[in-house]
C-alpha cells in the first residue's frame, strides 16, 4: 500500500511538472503559430506541412519499435533488473542507428522523387520544397536515434527533464518567429533550416541529461541476438499498429496534398496544431500514469493496474473535454482572433479532429495495459487492421469527388469502432467486465458532456461573436465542467477523497 501511495504522489508531481511545461508551450506556441502563418503565407505554410508530413511517414520504420522500447525499458526498471535494463537499452540504441541509416537511403532515393513528382506543389516552389525536405530528413534522423533516451527518462519518471527542455524549445521557436518576420530572404527555407537546428539540439540535450543521470546509458556495442529477437517479436506486431497510425495521420497529409491545393493542407496543419495543444493537455496526464501501468503489471499488482486504467481513462476524457468544449463552440471567432488569414475549412477540420481525440483519450490507457502484458498480436491484427483502412477508404472518397472533409469523417467513424474494440480486448486480457467500463467510464462521460455543453452552447447561439462573449462562453464552459464532473463524473468515494485532501491541506496551513 505504501508503494502505491508513493506511486500516486510521483504521478501527481510529474503531472504538475508536465502541465507547467504545457502551459508555457501553449502560450508561446499560439503566438508563434500566428506569426509564422502570417509571415510564410498560406501556400508556403501548406508546403512546409505537407513536405514535413511526408518525411514523418518514415516514422513507420520505428513505429512498433517505439512501443517495444518503452515497454521493455519500463518493464526491466519495474523488475529492478539493472543488468537486463542495460542490455535492453544498448540493444535499442544499436537498432535505432541501423534503422536511421535505412531512413536516409529511402528518403534520398524515393522521397526526393516523390516530392518532385507527386505532391501538388507549384512549379516555382519545387526548389524550396526540396531544401525543406533535406532539412526535415536531417532533423528527423537525429530525433529518430534519440528515442531510447526519451524512453529512459519516461521509465524513470523524470518528467522535469521534459519541462526544462521544453522551455528551451518554445523560446527558440519564439526567436525563430521573430527572425522570419523581419528577414527578406526566402522565408520558407530559412524557417525550415532554423526549425531543423532546434529539432536537432533537443535530442542532444536529452542525451546529455541521460548520460549525467542514468548509469545504464553506457552503450555496449555488442549485439545480443536473443535480446534483439525478444524486442522484435513485440516490435513486429506493434509496427503494424504504428504503420496504421502513420497512415491515417501523415498519410492523410500526403493524400490531401495529391488532390488539393496547399491551402487545404494549411487548414489541416492549423487544425492539427490545435489538436496537438489540446491532446498535450491530456497526454501529460497519461504520460505520468503510463509507466506505472507497465510497472504495476511487471510487479503483478493487477488491482492497482485496473485502478490506474479506470482513473486514466475517465479523467483523461474530462481533461480533454475541459479544453475542447469551449474551443469547439467558439472555433470561428477564436481562429479569426488568432490568425491573420484563416484558411478555408479550418473550423470544420478542427472540430472533426477534436472528436477523434475524445474517444482516443478514453481508450488509450486500455491500449497501454495491453502493451504491458506483451500479448499484442491479436490486438494489433484487429485494431490496427481497422485503423489502416482509414487511408484507402479516404482515397476512394476523394477519387469519387467528395470534399476534403470526407477524410476526417472517415477517420471519426473507423477510429471510433477501433477504440471500442481496443477497450473490449483490454478488458478480456486483465479480467475487467465490459459492464463495469460502461458504468464507470462511458455513462459518467456522456452525462458530463451533455450537462457541461448545454449552457455554453445555448449562450453561443443567442449571442453575437465578440471578444467579451467568447470570454464569457469560456468561463461558463469551465464552470459547467467543474460542476458536472463533481456531480456526475465522480463517484462518492472520489468526492470524499478530494474533500479529505482539501481539508488536510487547509489543516497543514
Amino acid at each position: 500500500m505504501s508503494d502505491n501511495s508513493a506511486s500516486n504522489k510521483r504521478i501527481a508531481k510529474n503531472t504538475i511538472l508536465l502541465y507547467v511545461r504545457m502551459f508555457i508551450t501553449l502560450i508561446v506556441g499560439l503566438y508563434t503559430s500566428r506569426v509564422i502563418l502570417d509571415s510564410l503565407g498560406v501556400e508556403d505554410f501548406g508546403i512546409y506541412n505537407v513536405v514535413g508530413g511526408f518525411v514523418a511517414m518514415f516514422s513507420v520504420l520505428r513505429a512498433g519499435l517505439v512501443s517495444a522500447t518503452q515497454r521493455f525499458i519500463t518493464f526491466d526498471l519495474g523488475n529492478n533488473d539493472t543488468k537486463e535494463l542495460k542490455s535492453t537499452f544498448s540493444t535499442c540504441v544499436i537498432i535505432y542507428i541501423a534503422l536511421a541509416v535505412l531512413v536516409v537511403i529511402l528518403a534520398e532515393s524515393f522521397g526526393s522523387w516523390f516530392v518532385n513528382n507527386k505532391l501538388a506543389i507549384p512549379a516555382e516552389r519545387i526548389g524550396a520544397a526540396q531544401i525543406v525536405f533535406q532539412f526535415s530528413v536531417i532533423a528527423f534522423v537525429v530525433s529518430f536515434i534519440s528515442f531510447p533516451y526519451n524512453a529512459l527518462i519516461i521509465a524513470h519518471e523524470k518528467m522535469e527533464a521534459f519541462a526544462y527542455i521544453s522551455i528551451y524549445e518554445v523560446f527558440s521557436k519564439l526567436a525563430i518567429s521573430y527572425i522570419i518576420y523581419i528577414i527578406t530572404y526566402d522565408k520558407l527555407i530559412v524557417y525550415a533550416g532554423l526549425i531543423a537546428i532546434v529539432q536537432i539540439t533537443i535530442p542532444l540535450l536529452y542525451y546529455l541529461y541521460c548520460k549525467y543521470k542514468f548509469k545504464e546509458t553506457t552503450v555496449v556495442w555488442k549485439i545480443r541476438w536473443a535480446k534483439v529477437r525478444s524486442i522484435y517479436s513485440f516490435t513486429g506486431w506493434a509496427m503494424f499498429g504504428g504503420f496504421a497510425n502513420i497512415g491515417f495521420t501523415q498519410g492523410l497529409n500526403v493524400l490531401l496534398g495529391m488532390f488539393f491545393a496547399p491551402s487545404v493542407n494549411a487548414a489541416r496543419g492549423i487544425a492539427v496544431q490545435i489538436q496537438g495543444v489540446v491532446t498535450q493537455f491530456v497526454g501529460n496526464f497519461q504520460l505520468a500514469i503510463d509507466p506505472q501501468i507497465i510497472k504495476s503489471y511487471a510487479k503483478g499488482d493487477v488491482d492497482y493496474l485496473r485502478k490506474l486504467m479506470f482513473t486514466s481513462s475517465k479523467y483523461s476524457y474530462f481533461l480533454l473535454l475541459f479544453m475542447s468544449l469551449p474551443i469547439m463552440i467558439e472555433a470561428d471567432y477564436l481562429l479569426s482572433l488568432w490568425l491573420v488569414e484563416v484558411p478555408e475549412c479550418t473550423t470544420l477540420f478542427m472540430r472533426l479532429i477534436l472528436l477523434t481525440t475524445m474517444y482516443d483519450a478514453v481508450s488509450n490507457p486500455f491500449g497501454k495495459a495491453i502493451q504491458a502484458t506483451g500479448n499484442i498480436k491479436r490486438y494489433q491484427i484487429i485494431v490496427s487492421g481497422l485503423l489502416i483502412l482509414i487511408l484507402p477508404v479516404s482515397y476512394i472518397f476523394l477519387k469519387l469527388g467528395f470534399d476534403a472533409y470526407s477524410v476526417f469523417v472517415v477517420h471519426v467513424v473507423i477510429g471510433f469502432i477501433a477504440a471500442l474494440v481496443r477497450i473490449e480486448m483490454s478488458c478480456a486480457l486483465v479480467n475487467i467486465k465490459m459492464i463495469d467500463v460502461v458504468r464507470g467510464i462511458f455513462i459518467p462521460s456522456v452525462l458530463v458532456t451533455l450537462f457541461a455543453a448545454s449552457l455554453p452552447l445555448l449562450y453561443h447561439i443567442v449571442t453575437e461573436d465578440s471578444l467579451s462573449n467568447m470570454i464569457i462562453c469560456f468561463f461558463i464552459s469551465c464552470l459547467m465542467m467543474c460542476v458536472s464532473v463533481w456531480l456526475l463524473g465522480m463517484t462518492k468515494a472520489e468526492r470524499q477523497t478530494v474533500k479529505s485532501k482539501i481539508k488536510q491541506k487547509i489543516y497543514n496551513l
